[in-house]
């Protein structure tokens, strides 16, 4: 009789239920995403910081060496201009305007040097902060993918168990029947068959006529709820409610 082979049918869709909603949860877990922005975001304000730290180490390397050069000029003019080798007045005032220039220069190199050394210990400290982020990232990252990997494999356990319990009540089923059921669930949202009770369908709570519901008890033929297209089938050993 269709009802009772539609019992059997029943037992497929159990299993399809059980292992779409395995999947369903499964997909609700992170596999990491959250963690791995968190650490690109570490990594990200890590870079900006130790580029900031060394543009400014740079700038203080490159001033302490333009000075080196000023005061290497200075002592070359003031040589100049001593050695004896000047013999005009206009010759040495242009040697004393250029040494002057040399020191306001020197100067202002000394006073923003002075600068860097009062900005430099807070740029590394933000530095060293930003790669204590950045190594704690690592970690949340990497304590993560393991409780995941241990959820996956609960997962891929549980998967290869019910695949495996499918394949035994696939066998217990007619074929045709079931080439039907599949190409009906295909089109249901993974649910093609629906048992009636207290004159119900289960899946959409839509009321089964009597004279279908006869005939679904019958199981000469092949029955369907009205509104959403499953199949439908009676249990008489499940209980009624009152």
């Amino acid at each position: 009789m269709m009802n009772e082979a539609l019992k059997k049918i029943a037992r497929v869709q159990k299993v399809d239920t059980a292992i779409q909603e395995l999947k369903r949860k499964f997909a609700t877990i992170d596999p990491g995403r959250g963690p791995t922005a968190a650490l690109e975001e570490a990594k990200r304000v890590h870079a900006e910081a130790a580029a900031a730290h060394q543009a400014l180490r740079q700038e203080a390397e490159d001033l302490e060496l333009a000075t080196k050069g000023f005061e290497q000029k200075i002592q070359k003019e003031q040589d100049r201009l001593y050695s004896g080798g000047v013999y005009n007045a206009k010759d040495a005032d242009a040697i004393g305007r250029e040494v002057e220039n040399l020191k306001q220069r020197r100067a202002k190199n000394d006073e923003r040097i002075l600068e860097l050394w009062e900005l430099l210990p807070p740029a590394k400290q933000v530095e060293e902060t930003a790669a204590e982020a950045v190594k704690a990232a690592e970690d949340r990252l990497a304590e993560y993918k393991a409780k995941y990997d241990v959820f996956r494999k609960e997962f891929e356990t549980r998967m290869a168990d019910l695949v495996e319990k499918r394949k035994q009540v696939v066998a217990d089923v007619d074929p045709p029947l079931f080439k039907k059921y599949e190409q009906n669930r295909d089109k249901r949202h993974g649910i093609g068959v629906a048992i009636v009770v207290d004159g119900l369908c289960t899946v959409c709570s839509t009321p089964v006529p009597k004279k279908q519901l006869g005939d679904i008890v019958l199981g000469h033929t092949l029955q369907a709820c009205e509104n959403c297209f499953r199949f439908l089938y009676v249990d008489e050993t499940a209980p009624v409610s009152q």
